[in-house]
């Protein structure tokens, strides 16, 4: 029970916290989206869920660590009330990823994107699959090894190619531009503009807390990354 009233606090505490993360997220419609965030409709045989990431747009001018989160929290505030898999595994994809893409990216945000769904929205991240890495790949390692916990970082794989992604994801559930027997990205998409207006208004109200708040390390890490540095 206590675990349960946790988790509840930390979705409406949390989200509450990272308002400007939430911010408009009844006009995302990620099929126009920059960068991507979607849930495959089919469940592995284990009842987890694949989602695909990657970038829409290979323009850098375009990109925004900001927008790509947003998709990110907006999606998964659908899967927590809809989705009934036990898991998330993850697949991001590399292709058209440049420096500039990378110089965007700000690890309080990816940190708190990451803790967001850990924390607030009880997302457990089985694996995350790394495909079309560019040369610079040890610089994006290097990033993720800053944000992620051990536990999490320990899970990130990287594939060469389609046929060592199928090895742990099946075909069936994967989208045909991956050599899977789903449809393609931009068909896998819904509107549910009403239920995301909604929900950017359900948040805890901290003024009325009865006692001390309990401070989650996750979100004391602003102005922490006095210098960031990746050779």
């Amino acid at each position: 029970v206590e675990r349960t009233k946790q988790k509840i606090d930390n979705y409406y505490k949390l989200r509450g916290e990272n308002r400007e993360l939430m911010k408009d997220f009844q006009n995302i419609v990620p099929s126009k989206e920059t960068f991507i965030f979607l849930p495959m409709p089919k469940l592995t045989p284990d009842l987890e869920r694949i989602n695909i990431m990657k970038l829409m747009n290979s323009d850098p001018n375009r990109f925004s660590i900001y927008d790509a989160v947003k998709c990110n929290l907006a999606i998964e505030e659908l899967a927590l009330q809809y989705d009934y898999a036990v898991g998330d595994r993850f697949v991001v994809d590399y292709a058209d990823f440049s420096l500039q893409h990378l110089t965007k990216f700000n690890p309080v945000v990816l940190a708190k994107n990451i803790t967001l769904f850990e924390e607030a929205y009880s997302s457990r991240i089985l694996s995350v699959e790394f495909i079309n890495l560019p040369s610079f790949v040890s610089k994006i390692l290097a990033l993720f090894k800053i944000v992620m916990r051990p536990k999490i970082y320990a899970r990130l794989k990287i594939h060469d190619n389609l046929e060592s992604l199928h090895k742990v994801m099946p075909k069936e559930c994967l989208p045909s531009e991956y050599g899977g027997t789903l449809k393609k990205l931009d068909e896998v998409v819904a509107n549910h503009h009403d239920f995301l207006l909604q929900s950017h208004e359900n948040v805890s109200q901290e003024h009325l807390r009865v006692g001390e708040t309990e401070e989650n390390g996750a979100f004391g890490v602003d102005g922490t990354f006095k210098q960031l540095a990746i050779d």
